[in-house]
């Protein structure tokens, strides 16, 4: 599912701006197939002089003079097309490996960009599912008053909003993996679309549902939000009765990590897992150098923790 933003833009649009030499690779992509349409089209006008030479004969003239440097000529572009699209086809390649690879070193920047969208989303949903408390169909909505009607019409649209927003997240996280399956931790080797889950929308999993490793009375427990089956507790739906568990809990973290921020979290949280060592990235100064990291809780508040990065 895609859900443009209030903008008119997709979320994963907005993101990859973050990444020129992807932009570049994409545009130079563009214009290597625009022109490859144009040669493979039939050139238009091009002689068929086979009936030339016999509809001549049959109308008893001399044949034509230039008749054989015409049909050269015309052979002649034909080759020199083919060999211009052979070499543009070897073009298109080597600009798509070039996009793979901007995308790949820039992902985690796109992700960052990806911030954005996600807070201006969580600003104007927030409202709204303030005001949808309690509601769960319409005629409740109706009940409740003219706001909960609003709330209740418009929130469809934050919905499928939030979805376009985490699977923008997934592709680039899947891209900043480097191979899009899977990643290790320790001795750990977890596959990208399972480690993702709730994870990479809660920044603090372990807080929400402190139980998670702990069975009760021989049953799985069950996690604090919303889930189709109780046993997989980890499998959520981008719907509505996700956004507004996401809302409308007050020690929610609802965040939106770049990959080392994923790992780390996924490390400090689970406590049984150590990553492959890494160096700190440092400046010209041996500095390590920092970004910030935004957080959001259920009530609207945000701060910025600086992580080092790591190479």
């Amino acid at each position: 599912m895609t859900a443009t933003t209030p903008t008119g833009r997709e979320p994963i649009e907005i993101a990859l701006d973050a990444i020129p030499a992807y932009r570049k690779a994409q545009a130079a992509e563009a214009a290597v197939k625009e022109r490859l349409d144009e040669l493979r089209k039939p050139l238009a006008g091009t002689p068929d002089f086979l009936a030339e030479v016999l509809g001549t004969l049959d109308a008893d003239k001399p044949l034509s003079k230039d008749l054989g440097r015409r049909a050269w000529e015309a052979q002649q572009t034909g080759q020199i097309r083919q060999a211009e699209q052979q070499l543009l086809i070897n073009a298109e390649q080597r600009l798509l490996t070039q996009r793979r690879d901007a995308l790949h070193a820039g992902a985690n920047e796109a992700l960052i960009a990806l911030r954005s969208v996600l807070d201006e989303l969580l600003d104007e949903a927030r409202p709204a599912a303030e005001a949808l408390r309690g509601v769960n169909d319409a005629q409740t909505a109706i009940d409740k008053g003219p706001e909960a009607v609003t709330a209740w019409r418009d929130f469809q649209k934050y919905v499928d909003w939030y979805a376009s927003i985490r699977e923008a997240q997934a592709a680039l996280t899947r891209a900043a993996t480097g191979n899009g399956e899977s990643i290790t931790i320790g001795h750990q080797h977890l596959v990208i679309v399972d480690f993702m889950k709730v994870r990479s929308e809660i920044a603090n999993v372990a807080e929400v549902w402190p139980q998670q490793d702990r069975p009760s009375n021989g049953q799985p427990a069950r996690p604090p939000w919303p889930v189709l089956h109780p046993q997989r507790p980890w499998e959520v739906r981008h719907d509505r009765e996700w956004l507004m568990w996401l809302l409308n809990t007050a020690n929610v973290r609802i965040w939106l990590p770049t990959l080392p921020e994923l790992e780390a979290s996924y490390t400090a949280q689970t406590g049984d897992a150590k990553p492959t060592p890494r160096k700190s990235v440092k400046d010209r100064g041996g500095e390590p150098i920092r970004v910030p990291t935004r957080y959001r809780d259920g009530d609207g508040d945000t701060w910025t923790e600086w992580q080092k990065i790591e190479a």
